[in-house]
């Protein structure tokens, strides 16, 4: 009878426990994975008055494992990952007692909390070292290469990339494979930014239309230069060494700050694009210390200039037999070997100028220009010239490259050419790459339903309108404009962020007509590019009932 009594109590304990342990264990596991989860709070930042903000803080990591959002959840509950600190490279990183090195491979993740008003927005990711996958509340938003286990596993890339996302439960879940085998340096070593959608957007055509500035102006200098020699007694080959170092400087700029080359060319190979960076950076050295010699010869000497092409010959030859992975490695010994050449002339010409030389003073002004100019690269880690924080320089030196003699008649002449050509090249450019320049732009501000304002307001943050088909919404653009049913058809995948050689493979026509019909909506449609295009087919959609 005891024995019938005891069982029954124990089956009666296991039916009523075995359930609330099954929940308990599925709580446990939900709070062990909020609890290995960093969480980085924005919600006391403002995007309307304050802008963009950058996730800053320390990340999740798993490092040696590439993880999807599926196989994150298993991890968290089996071993806690540990924390890494963004933006930074995992270079010297103590892992384990042991210091991490550049190549290699991790998974990172992070929330980010949101203030409720951003329920739609986007991120700006700069170039990564140097291939990463990103997901955004486990839907994959971004990719840039692609990242392996290995160096056969992985492609790098060198591009800028705009996702947009909705938030979830007041914030986003972001996941990230990063991975690196081609550089010295691994690692999100730039910050992610955050913001409204239509922000982002403006921020990249900004971006862009500022280094499209830098190139006409490069070019501008180096014809400057050119015509400087050409016109004069060609006496002196300095004005031709200017040529050449801005016709280097106007080469490189496109590998950096908001990457054209890749823009233009999505698949151009990231190695040629490191190449063409470090290539053009001895060019760029060599050409002024040359022209800087040939206008002080005096003062510095005639074996100045050939130590001058004789290193940056060696650090050239190097990179063509190395390659550009090997050639990273000694990169500081580069700029090292540049402080040194550079400080031999401003050393002289401080001389000269302190006993009397009138013209010393502008060699002195050129040199510390591109002096501070690998100074702060090497200290940030970034452009070796035509930084982002050194640019406005670079308009000094351009004025100071003319050598004295050339600044007598032709001058005034010459200067009104200069800035001809700059308007010039800066239009033809901007007309001709506009599609692969700021497509993606404006192809990510459309996708997140509120890339551009109207009224002043976000679009976000207006009374949502009734439901459109996609065939109702490009009726309704195309009555209003009184568009071809071509028309209609070229500017909805306009509006989409196509770019005209896509748009002429998607409807198999030639990219000419593609551009003849594309003027034709501008005019009809009264915008003045494709993001003014965007604006008016959705706002033209969204103010028609179904």
């Amino acid at each position: 009878m005891w024995l019938r009594h005891i069982t029954a109590v124990c089956t009666l304990l296991l039916v009523t426990l075995l359930p609330a342990a099954l929940v308990a264990e599925t709580v446990d596991q939900t709070k062990t994975s909020a609890r290995y989860i960093p969480t980085i709070d924005l919600r006391q930042h403002d995007f309307v008055l304050d802008g963009l903000a950058r996730i800053d803080g320390d990340w999740a990591m798993y490092w040696g494992q590439l993880l999807e959002p599926a196989q994150l959840e298993h991890e968290l509950a089996a071993t806690p990952p540990g924390l890494f600190p963004m933006p930074g490279t995992w270079n010297s990183f103590e892992l384990n007692g042991d210091a991490l090195s550049g190549p290699g491979y991790a998974t990172f993740a992070v929330r980010v909390l949101l203030p409720p008003e951003l329920d739609r927005g986007a991120l700006r990711i700069e170039p990564a070292s140097t291939s990463y996958r990103l997901w955004i509340n486990g839907r994959e938003a971004a990719a840039n290469g692609i990242p392996g286990t290995s160096a056969a596993t992985t492609t790098p890339a060198r591009a800028i990339r705009n996702p947009v996302f909705e938030t979830a439960d007041g914030g986003i879940d972001l996941l990230l494979q990063v991975a690196n085998f081609d550089h010295r340096v691994g690692g999100m070593w730039r910050p992610i930014w955050i913001g409204r959608a239509d922000e982002i957007a403006a921020h990249d055509i900004i971006d862009v239309s500022y280094d499209l500035l830098m190139l006409g102006i490069c070019l501008a200098f180096a014809a400057y230069n050119l015509l400087i020699y050409l016109a004069g007694s060609r006496r002196s080959a300095a004005p031709l060494l200017f040529a050449g170092f801005f016709l280097s400087v106007a080469i490189r700029a496109p590998t950096l700050g908001a990457v054209l080359l890749t823009r233009v060319l999505p698949g151009f190979p990231w190695h040629a694009v490191i190449f063409i960076e470090y290539m053009t950076g001895h060019l760029i050295i060599a050409f002024f210390c040359s022209a800087l010699q040939l206008a002080y010869p005096r003062i510095l000497g005639r074996y100045f200039r050939l130590a001058v092409i004789a290193l940056m010959g060696a650090f050239a030859l190097f990179l063509v037999i190395a390659g550009v992975t090997r050639y990273s490695l000694i990169i500081n010994a580069f700029l090292v070997a540049v402080l040194a050449l550079l400080a031999y002339p401003t050393l002289r010409l401080t001389t000269a100028a302190a006993t009397g030389h009138g013209q010393a003073k502008f060699g002195i002004l050129a040199t510390l220009v591109v002096l501070g100019i690998v100074l702060s690269e090497w200290a940030h880690f970034s452009e070796l010239v035509l930084s982002r924080d050194a640019t406005p320089i670079g308009f000094l030196l351009g004025l100071l490259s003319a050598p004295p003699a050339a600044r007598a008649a032709t001058h005034l002449a010459l200067t009104a050419v200069t800035v001809l050509l700059v308007l010039a090249a800066a239009s033809l450019l901007l007309y001709k790459v506009s599609d692969g320049l700021f497509g993606v732009a404006a192809r990510e501000a459309a996708a997140a339903g509120m890339g551009f304002k109207t009224n002043g307001k976000p679009r976000g943050d207006l009374d949502p309108p009734e439901p459109l088909t996609a065939e109702a919404g490009h009726a309704a653009f195309r009555a209003r404009h009184n568009l071809t049913t071509r028309e209609a058809e070229i500017a909805a995948h306009a509006a989409e962020g196509l770019s005209n050689k896509e748009i002429a493979a998607v409807l198999y026509i030639s990219e000419a007509t593609v551009r003849t019909h594309i003027y034709r909506i501008f005019k009809k449609t009264n915008s003045q590019n494709r993001t003014e295009l965007s604006k008016a087919y959705y706002d033209a959609a969204s103010r028609q009932p179904t």
